[in-house]
């Protein structure tokens, strides 16, 4: 049903609106950037934290575009897409997609005041749309798991705890882009305090999202729904055990918390951890992208296993067993009678068509 162009959409869209989000608080909170008149012009500014929030405008820009186009073709058709936008209906997967395409209308505008001269522009007109970059970015991060918890007969998916750990994923995910412009935009001059503070917020975050895990597995696991249970172990101890516990747990969880603590605990040697590997933010931000990558294609193979609950024991007709024979023989019996009563209805093809039915139907019957 949901295929890898899915799960890169989840990916994607929620990373990218998790980029923009940080890089808007960045300059809310603490930035504060001139623009209109008083802006810097064309050019970038010298700041390197002013900088990596520019160039995590663009990021974020680039990454939500890349989600859209992977929800397009997944759709495969122009007028499903069309569909969402001609004929609305207040359904989660609507406010979603109007949600997304105007976070991306929201992120052109903040990418290109701070890439071209655009005097009219000014800085209240750039802090209202900050916030709603804000507001936008948090419910495109919530969305990614919505649109899952949305999809019936996925027992999975059907968590509360599904949508808390996609949005906190995608925090994350989107604090790990901006670190890497930060890396960037440093030029190797040392840690800024951009990414000091980046750091420090999604070590928060990955703790959180450890627990929310958890739960969210820990709850599918032990409940009483056994397709919610199945899925949930085959993420434990089944086929998808080695993308949940080393690509999500061990890459995307345990070793950016790892990295970060490392700069960040170091008390007054925490600058010469920095200085002696700089290179632990960019391995940080790539791991948590990493186990973002796996967390969705984890869960979402997991939740699209369908595994058949058990039937009581005398439902059961397994062919070649001595203990039901009798039963066998009433059932190609009754399967006998059924054919018989299709060849009167289509006596021109009868005998062929009599041996081939039977045999297909008892092939199936006994697999």
């Amino acid at each position: 049903m949901l295929g890898e162009l899915a799960v890169l959409y989840l990916f994607l869209g929620g990373a990218g609106a998790g980029c923009v989000a940080a890089c808007a608080l960045a300059d809310l909170l603490w930035l504060r950037e001139p623009f209109g008149a008083d802006g810097h012009g064309p050019e970038l500014p010298a700041d390197p934290d002013r900088r990596a929030v520019a160039l995590g405008f663009a990021t974020g820009l680039a990454a939500l575009a890349a989600g859209v186009a992977c929800l397009g073709f997944d759709l495969g058709r122009i007028d499903r897409v069309l569909a969402l936008f001609l004929t609305p209906q207040l359904t989660v997967m609507t406010v979603g997609a109007w949600s997304l395409v105007a976070l991306v209308a929201v992120a052109l505008v903040l990418a290109a005041v701070r890439f071209l001269y655009l005097p009219q522009v000014g800085r209240p007109v750039v802090a209202v749309l900050e916030v709603a970059a804000v507001v936008l970015g948090v419910v495109v991060m919530a969305y990614t798991g919505l649109l899952l918890q949305g999809l019936h007969g996925f027992a999975l998916w059907r968590s509360l705890w599904l949508p808390a750990l996609f949005a906190l994923s995608s925090a994350s995910s989107g604090a790990a882009l901006l670190m890497l412009c930060a890396a960037w935009a440093s030029e190797g001059a040392g840690p800024s305090a951009l990414m000091e503070t980046l750091a420090r917020v999604d070590a928060v975050v990955i703790v959180a999202e450890a627990v929310v895990a958890a739960l969210f597995v820990g709850m599918a696991a032990a409940g009483d729904h056994p397709s919610a249970a199945a899925s949930a172990w085959s993420l434990l101890d089944g086929p998808l055990a080695a993308a949940w516990w080393l690509g999500f747990c061990a890459v995307g969880l345990a070793l950016p918390l790892a990295a970060e603590a490392a700069c960040l605990l170091g008390g007054p040697r925490a600058g010469a951890v920095w200085e002696r590997w700089p290179q632990l933010p960019v391995i940080a931000a790539a791991a948590v992208l990493a186990g973002a990558v796996c967390l969705r294609w984890a869960v979402v193979d997991a939740g699209m296993q369908r595994p058949l609950e058990l039937q009581e024991p005398d439902a059961v007709l397994t062919l070649g067993d001595d203990a039901g024979t009798d039963r066998e023989d009433a059932a190609l019996a009754a399967l006998d009678d059924r054919i018989a009563q299709a060849l009167r209805a289509d006596a021109p093809h009868a005998p062929g068509w009599a041996a081939d039915e039977r045999e297909g139907l008892i092939a199936i019957w006994s697999s």
